[in-house]
């Protein structure tokens, strides 16, 4: 039968969902204000790292992009998932290869909601606790970005590197994409990336009934929603064409019944029955009917009652998250009302023990400090897809269990540029806090520690003065020694811990000049002009 109404509703899906995800790309891989709005926008429209953000971060009403997505699933179900969610939008990538391929046919199958309560609880107690491992892992957005950084940008990089070899034999010149990685990061993204896809191309949207945190939240939601697909049981013939092309399986064609909780909107169903049986409608009453008759007349289905206390539990985990995110955030913050504007702390302060002890990893600008950061950090990687300079780089265990797979600041990759706050503009959960670009100037990640048995002037008695060039902040200058040589002088109160002097150092591991990192960032000193300059140097005001 042939139903035009649907089929443009169908393209108009696969358009919108294709613009999101090329958007996502290109404002993941170009830097400029205008791909950081575009990414901010699509960020504040993931339903939970908009939640985390607003609720433990402290993040303003643009931020709370979770209310316009729940509002969108309470009148028609989750087209958030097939629309907006740019995993999701992955899934339909490969169940469309693998209709392709295998012509497949789904059928319905059972909610498994035991197993999709039980790891979705598990994976928000354990955020709520300030171990957010489990739930970035699976968190649909979180998960993405690594798949963009580890696996869609090396193989962009590398076609771009193709087309530059190829241009330059007709005299024009680009450069290429950059990407520079980390080898233990890329395989294990790429062995979760394998499985997912898997799953998706033998079972269609496995992944989204049974493991995604969000989809957990969106089932409760979507229980009974305002619009939804329906069957006009008058027309069907119960031929099972609407259930061989679901690809999350919710189509129940014996008992004429549709789980709209993991309905994801895809109106494949709507426009290949051919006996125009199944449609879009505005429910109201009639949902409180199917969902009351179930399966059968006059009983209660009990997978669709497992359905319900799995998004009862998740939803009530994820309320946890609201009522006690005030506390987490004092919890988490042993510097919480921390403004650049603050006095520096005297040098004493500075040496304390937490200090000394918790600084494993430089974190980056605005993470405030390492529990607060570790806390709201969903491993997204969306800052190490952004960084210019390439210096933050997921870590294993560098801070702890808790932090794993976080970006941390890695000085033997890059550099903190001094001119770019990039990473504090586009974090999704607010685990790096916006801030202005003199703010970040302000900051003290970490301060300059020098070791003379390293460094080439001492023990090759040759001239350098690499860390002196690079040092924005000028913490690190060049003294007299002897023999006209000169040697580094640093001063840590100054030092901003962007880790230029260690990069640019030319000593092989061990550097001879390092950056120690603050487990709670300070605000650095600043040089007056007297103290830039020698005294006769120093120029006079303007006397108008």
């Amino acid at each position: 039968m042939n139903r035009p109404g649907y089929l443009i509703l169908k393209v108009l899906r696969i358009v919108v969902a294709a613009a999101v995800l090329v958007l996502f790309y290109v404002s993941l891989s170009l830097t400029g204000p205008v791909y950081s709005g575009i990414l901010k926008v699509l960020t504040r429209l993931q339903f939970f790292p908009s939640l985390i953000n607003v609720v433990l971060s402290g993040g303003g009403w643009f931020s709370a992009g979770f209310l316009p997505v729940a509002l969108l699933t309470v009148l028609f179900g989750r087209l958030y998932c097939s629309v907006l969610c740019p995993l999701g939008i992955i899934q339909d990538v490969v169940i469309f290869i693998s209709g392709k391929k295998r012509h497949r046919k789904y059928s319905f199958s059972s909610s498994g909601a035991r197993l999709h309560g039980t790891i979705a609880i598990a994976s928000l107690i354990g955020l709520l606790l300030g171990l957010p491992f489990l739930f970035g892992f699976l968190e649909p957005y979180a998960f993405w970005g690594r798949m963009y950084r580890d696996l869609i940008l090396p193989v962009s990089a590398g076609v771009s590197e193709g087309a530059v070899l190829i241009l330059k034999e007709f005299d024009l010149f680009l450069a290429p994409l950059p990407f520079m990685g980390e080898i233990g990061a890329v395989l294990l993204t790429a062995v979760s990336a394998l499985l997912f896809v898997l799953l998706t191309y033998v079972y269609g949207r496995w992944f989204c009934n049974r493991l995604c945190p969000t989809g957990a939240v969106l089932r409760l939601l979507s229980l009974r929603p305002l619009g939804g697909i329906e069957f006009n049981k008058e027309l069907c013939t119960k031929c099972g064409v609407c259930a061989h092309v679901c690809p999350a399986g919710c189509i129940d064609v014996t008992a004429q019944c549709i789980e709209h909780n993991r309905c994801v909107l895809c109106f494949e169903c709507t426009e290949r029955c051919p006996f125009g049986a199944v449609d879009f409608t505005l429910m109201r009453g009639a949902s409180k009917r199917r969902f009351s008759k179930g399966r059968g007349e006059g009983r209660i289905d009990p997978d669709r009652r497992k359905a319900v206390m799995v998004s009862l539990g998740s939803l009530g985990a994820a309320g946890g998250l609201g009522l006690t995110g005030f506390g987490l955030s004092a919890l988490t913050s042993c510097n919480s009302n921390y403004k650049p504007s603050d006095s520096p702390l005297p040098e004493q302060q500075k040496n304390t023990s937490d200090l000394d002890k918790a600084g494993r990893a430089v974190i980056p600008p605005g993470s405030k400090n390492v529990r607060w950061y570790t806390a709201r950090c969903i491993s997204c990687h969306t800052c190490v897809s952004a960084c210019p300079t390439h210096v933050l780089q997921p870590s294993f265990f560098a801070l702890g269990v808790s932090g794993f797979l976080q970006p941390v600041m890695d000085y033997k990759r890059g550099y903190c540029e001094w001119e770019c706050n990039r990473c504090s503009q586009i974090c999704p959960t607010g685990a790096i806090e916006s801030i202005a670009l003199e703010e970040k100037k302000r900051i003290q990640m970490g301060t300059v520690q020098f070791d003379k048995d390293r460094c080439v002037v001492f023990t090759e008695g040759t001239d350098c003065g690499a860390c002196a060039e690079v040092c924005p902040s000028q913490a690190v200058r060049m003294v007299p020694y002897k023999d006209g040589l000169t040697q580094p002088a640093t001063e840590p109160e100054i030092c901003s811990g962007c880790g230029s002097c260690e990069y640019a150092c030319p000593v092989s591991l061990p550097k001879a000049i390092v950056v120690k990192p603050h487990s709670t960032h300070q605000v650095r000193s600043e040089r007056t002009p007297q103290q830039i300059l020698p005294e006769e140097e120093v120029p006079e005001e303007f006397p108008f």
